[in-house]
């Protein structure tokens, strides 16, 4: 008989039965068997693991299935989830059911059995336990002989409402009564590092039914709360004692912070665009003694470029990503979120787990920066960008209402919008460039003037406002210079500066 090891992945659109490795079946029923040791963490972002505030409707059409549970359910309780499979040796399955409480959406999931009572002739619940696990997206649940006594353990992993790594493991045991299915819990981890089963190969006399095999060892890395190093870890080993009946403390070694960061560089290294992106993806501050201020956001979640600087801010689209030669560099190219035709290069090179260098070099971005956003920069604590640039952080929506047209001032400035462009006639001088409309806490018009290398030599930001004469039926453009901040439009201090646009021009009012 093949070692049994059966593993049930709950997916969003319903459940899948698969294995890792190589599996085969065994003559007396489907018993995959799997030879390969398996990380039992979800691999799930920091955003998804604090999702635990889905409602119960929308839980239901995401993680039920077509199984119906065979018991009647509690109306206090909602059905996340029904597998049907078979826990023992007799004829009839047994269902699985994770359920939550319907008032408390980040309440623990619950396991629970629904076993055949042959006496009754019907389905009853059996056994039910809570989990640590509050979010149902990063859950699995596992059956698989982790003691090596042929019995299949329920192996429950997830996270908790702290964004740990969990692990409960229940064993089959003999219920109270004597009667039905019964588990007791064998272990209970939560780790703010990682949890894994460290599998090995069982002899061919486990394989047989002849002999028990080994007990696999279960191992948690977590972050070691006596240094100051976030990279120093502490490694325990827990192994299966069959005098307790439980997993027991082992050894516990720690892990230089050092040699950690080597293995996670390493791993980094030889790794696609997409796991420099994930590294990447945060905020980070410049180590300048001169300005304590300047940040970059790369999201790749919203794929968006965001720049800091006291209360400047530059948002840009992240186009695209592509790793270089070196092992270590990536490339990202983006487009101005305002003037698309505004581009801007990024090289980042990984020098540490928490240092990288940034260089902006090619296109008008560049020509009209200089050197200010180049340099090292340290990773900050994970945390949202209003949490650290403030509350007062403004939106920038883009604004699709046209100003094409001509427009004068009283001064002799000729001011010519064509969408993207803008032709302006100022000092017996022409500028060329691109402009954008958009709302922050008012509409805000921005021009960029380019040269004739195409770099862009100047930025114009504006407060903006059209109206239209009820007797001369002129479109008046008022344009109040200043600055966008973070925090908004801020006017400048000239005075506001009026153009007027004919009645017999084609106008957008």
């Amino acid at each position: 008989m093949k070692k049994p090891y059966i593993i049930i992945l709950l997916l969003l659109a319903g459940v899948l039965f698969s294995g890792c490795g190589n599996i085969s079946m065994n003559n007396t029923g489907n018993v995959p068997v799997v030879t390969a040791a398996k990380s039992i963490v979800p691999n799930i972002s920091e955003t998804d693991a604090t999702k635990v505030d889905f409602t119960f409707e929308e839980s239901e059409k995401s993680f039920q299935t077509a199984m119906a549970p065979r018991i009647q359910v509690k109306p206090e309780d909602v059905v996340l989830q029904v597998i049907n499979t078979n826990l023992d040796i007799d004829t009839a399955d047994e269902q699985i059911m994770l359920l939550k409480k319907r008032d408390d959406p980040q309440g623990s999931i619950r396991v629970a059995v629904v076993d055949f009572d042959t006496v009754r002739n019907t389905y009853k619940l059996s056994w039910e336990a809570e989990t640590q696990a509050v979010n149902m997206r990063s859950f699995n649940i596992n059956l698989e002989d982790v003691v090596g006594d042929h019995n299949l353990e329920l192996v429950c992993s997830g996270t908790n409402k702290d964004r740990e790594q969990t692990l409960d493991v229940f064993r089959k045991t003999q219920g109270p009564t004597g009667i039905g299915m019964y588990y007791e819990p064998i272990l209970s981890l939560h780790s703010d590092g990682t949890i894994e089963i460290e599998r090995q190969d069982r002899s061919q006399a486990y394989n047989l039914g002849q002999k028990n095999g080994i007990s696999f060892l279960i191992i948690s890395n977590s972050h070691d709360e006596e240094s100051e190093n976030l990279l120093d870890m502490v490694r325990t080993e827990y192994f299966w004692s069959y005098q307790t009946g439980v997993y027991t403390k082992g050894t516990v070694e720690k892990i230089p912070g050092k040699k950690v960061e080597e293995q996670q560089l390493q791993k980094l290294f030889v790794s696609g665009e997409s796991a420099f992106e994930e590294f990447v993806d945060g905020i980070w501050y410049k180590l300048d003694p001169k300005n304590t201020d300047t940040l970059v956001i790369l999201d790749t979640n919203k794929k968006t470029i965001n720049f800091y600087q006291k209360d400047i801010q530059e948002v840009y689209r992240w186009i695209s990503s592509y790793k270089t030669r070196l092992p270590n560099v990536l490339y990202i190219n983006g487009k101005n979120d305002l003037v698309p035709f505004i581009n801007i290069f990024l090289s980042i090179e990984v020098l540490s787990v928490n240092s990288i260098s940034i260089s902006i070099s090619e296109g008008e971005f560049s020509a009209m920066t200089g050197n200010q956003w180049n340099g090292l920069y340290y990773k900050l604590a994970a945390s949202s960008p209003d949490k650290v640039i403030g509350s007062s952080v403004q939106e920038i929506k883009t604004v699709q209402k046209s100003i094409d047209g001509r427009y004068e001032a009283s001064d002799g400035k000729v001011l010519q919008f064509s969408y993207p462009s803008f032709v302006l006639e100022e000092k017996g001088t022409i500028k060329n460039g691109g402009y954008a409309l958009s709302m922050l806490n008012v509409p805000v018009l921005e021009m960029k003037v380019i040269d004739e290398t195409g770099l862009v030599k100047e930025i114009r930001s504006y407060s903006y406002s059209l109206t239209k004469g009820e007797e001369t039926g002129n479109v008046s453009l008022v344009l109040q210079q200043g600055t966008i901040t973070v925090a908004g439009f801020q006017k400048g201090t000239d005075d506001p500066v009026v153009y007027e646009q004919k009645n017999d021009v084609q106008n957008p009012l």
